[in-house]
């Protein structure tokens, strides 16, 4: 319900400013108790994307108070959407300070040949007729060990954005490059302690959502 509701709010059905239905009407909707509604709308409160006042209903906030560093809010949108473009666009900015940051600290403290895990990721990413999901899944895999090598907490925080990015930028294109090489290259000059060169591979990836977002 959770999901649906704030799907449903990203998509532009409920529109900012908009006074959702009361809480039967909406249970009807879905299929669901009231009790179910009222817990879902406690939770989108609290990310800051609704308001209640005993007058006035549930309200949908403007999206400057939403918590986009929340990556179910920024889950919730997608391709079609009308505030993605913003979103992603911002997200990337962010990012773009922090992941630079990860491989930094990664640097030396993954083994110069890729782990397991990380075969079988750029396996999925050189293979052409994977589904989408499995290359999302493949990239996000690289970047997760990479925020977790530094074990700083701050870090390991981000991978929820990190995965929306990863999630968004295949979402926005239409035709999904090999970056494969990319992502080996990352991961051979960290494990070489080689910082310009593993920086280096991270601009070219960033650079690929970057163009995607229009900045």
């Amino acid at each position: 319900m959770i999901d649906w509701l704030g799907r449903a709010i990203a998509s532009g059905h409920f529109r900012f400013n908009a006074t959702l239905p009361m809480e039967n009407q909406l249970g009807e909707q879905v299929g669901v108790s009231r009790t179910v509604i009222r817990e879902a709308v406690k939770i989108l409160t609290a990310k800051g994307i609704v308001k209640t006042a005993r007058r006035y209903g549930t309200v949908v906030n403007p999206l400057s108070d939403w918590n986009l560093l929340d990556a179910d809010v920024i889950g919730w949108h997608g391709r079609e959407d009308e505030y993605t473009p913003l979103i992603f666009s911002e997200l990337i900015e962010l990012l773009s300070i922090m992941l630079p940051q990860a491989v930094t600290g990664a640097l030396n403290r993954i083994p110069a040949q890729p782990s397991p895990l990380s075969v079988l990721a750029l396996a999925s990413l050189q293979n052409h007729k994977a589904e989408r999901s499995q290359r999302i899944k493949a990239e996000f895999s690289i970047w997760a060990q990479l925020l977790d090598t530094p074990n700083s907490n701050i870090f390991a925080q981000f991978k929820a954005l990190t995965y929306e990015l990863v999630r968004l930028t295949y979402a926005l294109e239409d035709h999904h490059p090999s970056v494969d090489d990319l992502y080996a290259d990352i991961l051979r000059h960290i494990g070489q302690g080689n910082a310009d060169e593993a920086n280096l591979a991270y601009r070219l990836i960033i650079e690929r959502s970057r163009n995607l977002s229009g900045r």
